[in-house]
């Protein structure tokens, strides 16, 4: 009996679930295949045998493909070069670089010539290295990192970073940076090792801070350090920037131009460098950032002045070969802009619909009058309407009383005050006073006088540009304490005033048509069906020449003072561009704040953004960034703000690709925002929201009396369709005009407080503003008057 054991009360066991099908999770849990892999189609005599070394065979073709790619046709790694310190030179990292590839020859080029690309070959590495060293400017090292393959670093103790330095790192971080490498320089002055160690801490701590994808760090004391900073450049890998790497892009080594010969100012200029990115079309057109949009000649691959070791020998053996032409018919187009019909829209007669409509509205606008009987419509235009006879009495007794008024006037005693305040006998003080300054400004002449006119145009500036800060700050602060809100101008009917805005009975549902009362710049626009698809077929069908040798492109139509203006110490950079990439659309970009600029910024106001390889200066609309169908216009882009849309006119550019948005003030740009493009779509709704503002002026419960929205009767009736809404969460609507000062009767659902604010929602849809790109003319073209704002 010892043995004896109860069954089990708590353990519960269910019956297995006797079923040949796998249950949901079971099938969750169990590891997928890779969804883009294409299973192998067997036929009927293939085995898996088979299978296993067609995949074989085809995997060995790829790698035997890739090899002999990147044999064939490999550009030099670029490696650009940045001093985080202003006290630091890059010659000092240079110069020891170059040393250790045994190649000091090159010391007194890059001194006499810092600004030219210079390329070597490391024999140790089987490398090839272009080197450039940009003009610490903003501008320039944008321009530089967008080929750059490496960046290279420099900081040293003196002054680790400066903030001309950090508004640069913050606009390299934004753009895209490929592998960084750290050099920290001047560490051999510290007698003391345990400074040194501490301070090279202190260095790398700020590097890493600066830059998250920082692969290396040396400190360049001797010999051996640059030796380890040249192994660490030739076998860095490069990693590439993805929105780059889609577009053909070259940094340019050499040019030559020659201009036609009827000497119009316009010739053929003549680029060399190594191609990099995607292949280059010669039909498409190319870009060269700051001048525009050229269409290309013809493409030819002359041999490479740098080869490589192992094609040393090839190379001096190959001629100059045409890799490309153009045809001229199938070319890409430089207009920019659509040019409409003016009869494309025009309309001989109308239609029914407005004919009835016509009608109805002269049913509803016609009067009539009481008249005796058997009067003719001429008498009958002379009579007038009980209304028009209470008018006239109105006026008439106006008029009596504005007489009696006089009459009191003329009649009152000198010691009572007229206007402001006055006493008659100060007013006489004030005016005897007033004469004796007018004669002494005549003897002795005005003070302002005798300023120059440069100073006191200087002054007005000056208080021209302190009110319109004055102003933009109190309209910022006025958007955050009460947003959206506006005054009923008194002299100006409401109706008149706000005829262009509408009201809503939801925001989020309520429809609006995308193509209703278009302005006349969407004429001039390009408009994609369905963009995403469109995208991926140019994409997908882009061919030409590959990239990674040494071209010649010949660019035509390029005019000469191009050339002649432009800057020695910045790059030029050449970019291919998709299809339709030069036509105009309504571009759409995600943005956020920069933390290094905490001032508000307004729709509209003059910025400069940098699109991927373009930069162009804009003036962008800011709207909430919803799912909705309608999307809210955003006055102010506050530093609070977590992120919104800029919407402008700009020409097409196929994303990914980065923003840079800059302000220009008067000694430098400064980056104010962040972003990428979000989409291509002129339909995008940004509606504009005001609300006027009423008080309650009487309240019986859910009755309320309301003043100060409107000033006359006219405008209650005609916003009274338009819903109410109060402060404290209340709806209502306006049931009738009382008087003839702007006061109405309102019901609304629930109770009104005595402190609640009654408002009303207004809408309206905005347009961002037309932007003029300067354009260069074009042989046997004439430049027009408005096209002045130029690309930056």
């Amino acid at each position: 009996m010892s043995n004896f054991q109860h069954l089990p009360t708590t353990k519960h066991i269910n019956k297995p679930f006797k079923s040949k099908h796998r249950t949901k999770g079971d099938l969750k849990r169990t590891p997928k295949a890779p969804k883009n892999r294409k299973p192998i189609k067997a036929t009927k005599n293939s085995t898996k045998a088979d299978q296993r070394r067609r995949t074989k065979e085809r995997i060995k073709k790829q790698r035997e493909e890739l090899i002999q790619k990147n044999r064939s046709s490999k550009a030099p790694k670029l490696v650009a070069f940045f001093s985080l310190s202003p006290s630091l030179s890059i010659d000092d990292i240079t110069k020891p670089l170059f040393k250790a590839a045994g190649r000091e020859e090159f010391n007194s080029t890059i001194t006499s010539y810092p600004h030219k690309p210079i390329t070597l070959t490391v024999a140790q590495f089987k490398t090839r290295l272009c080197f450039y060293q940009p003009k610490r400017d903003i501008i320039a090292l944008l321009d530089t990192l967008k080929v750059a393959d490496l960046l290279v670093v420099g900081i040293d103790p003196i002054t680790p970073v400066d903030d001309h330095a950090k508004q640069i790192v913050s606009a390299l971080k934004a753009q895209g940076i490929p592998n960084v490498i750290g050099v920290i320089s001047g560490l051999a002055q510290h007698p003391n090792k345990k400074s040194t160690k501490l301070k090279k801490k202190e260095l790398t701590q700020i590097l890493e801070e600066q830059f998250p994808n920082l692969t290396h760090v040396v400190n360049l004391k001797s010999t051996q350090d640059a030796s380890i900073l040249l192994r660490h450049v030739c076998l860095t890998r490069v990693e590439p920037i993805i929105w780059r790497e889609k577009r053909p892009y070259l940094l340019v080594e050499e040019m030559s131009f020659r201009t036609y010969p009827d000497s119009t100012g316009f010739g053929v200029l003549s680029v060399s460098g190594y191609l990099r990115g995607n292949k280059l079309n010669p039909n498409y057109l190319v870009h060269f950032p700051d001048y525009g949009d050229f269409q290309i000649s013809q493409v030819s691959g002359p041999p490479d002045p740098n080869p490589s070791i192992s094609r040393s020998e090839d190379s001096m053996n190959e001629k100059n070969q045409i890799l490309g032409v153009s045809n001229p018919s199938e070319r890409e187009s430089l207009n920019r802009i659509n040019e409409p019909s003016p009869f494309e829209g025009e309309q001989t007669w109308p239609t029914t619909e407005e004919i009835l409509q016509t009608e109805r509205e002269s049913r509803i606008l016609q009067k009539r009058k009481k008249v005796p009987k058997g009067t003719s419509e001429y008498q009958a235009a002379w009579l007038m309407d009980d209304d028009e006879d209470e008018l006239d009495d109105d006026l008439d007794d106006e008029e009596d009383l504005g007489n009696q008024i006089m009459k009191d006037e003329e009649n009152n005693d000198g010691d009572e005050e007229l206007g402001f305040g006055l006493t008659s006998l100060q007013l006489e003080k004030l005016k005897i006073a007033e004469e004796e300054y007018e004669k002494d400004i005549a003897k002795e002449g005005d003070p302002l006088d005798t300023l120059s006119q440069a100073t006191r145009t200087d002054i007005d500036d000056r208080d021209i540009q302190f009110r319109n800060l004055r102003d933009f700050k109190k309209d910022a602060e006025d958007e955050i304490q009460w947003p959206d809100e506006v005054f009923t101008p008194e002299d100006i009917p409401a109706s008149v005033r706000f005829r262009k805005y509408r009201g809503l009975a939801s925001f989020r549902t309520s429809p609006w048509d995308p193509k209703e009362n278009l302005p006349p710049d969407y004429a001039k626009i390009f408009q994609f069906q369905n963009f995403s698809k469109a995208r991926k077929r140019i994409e997908k069908t882009h061919d030409g020449i590959e990239s990674g040798r040494w071209v010649t492109i010949d660019v035509i139509d390029v005019p000469s003072e191009s050339i002649d203006r432009h800057p020695s110490d910045r790059p030029l950079v050449l970019c291919g561009l998709f299809k339709y990439e030069n036509k105009m659309s309504v571009v759409n970009f995600n943005v956020i704040r920069s933390p290094l600029y905490l001032k508000p910024i307004r729709s509209k106001e003059d910025l400069i953004f940098h699109v991927g390889f373009r930069r162009y200066k804009a003036n962008p609309l800011f709207s909430d960034n919803s799912l909705a169908d309608k999307h809210k216009l955003e006055k102010f882009f506050l530093p609070s703000s977590k992120g919104l849309v800029a919407t402008v006119f700009a020409p097409l550019t196929f994303p990914p690709a980065p923003l840079l948005v800059f302000k220009q003030f008067e000694e430098e740009l400064k980056i104010v925002a962040t972003g990428s493009i979000l989409d291509i779509n002129p339909d995008r709704l940004i509606i504009k929201r005001i609300v006027l503002t009423g008080r309650p002026f009487k309240i019986n419960k859910n009755r309320v009396v309301m003043r100060d929205m409107f000033h006359n009767p006219e405008d209650v009736n005609w916003f009274k369709p338009v819903q109410l809404w109060t402060k404290y969460g209340r709806v209502g609507e306006i049931k009738e005009s009382l008087g003839t000062h702007g006061k109405c009767k309102c019901f609304f659902e629930g109770i009104v407080q005595a402190q609640d604010t009654i408002c009303m929602s207004l809408y309206k849809r905005v347009f961002p503003q037309w932007v003029t790109f300067f354009e260069l003319d074009k042989p046997g073209s004439q430049k027009k008057e408005d096209e002045t704002k130029m690309i930056v």
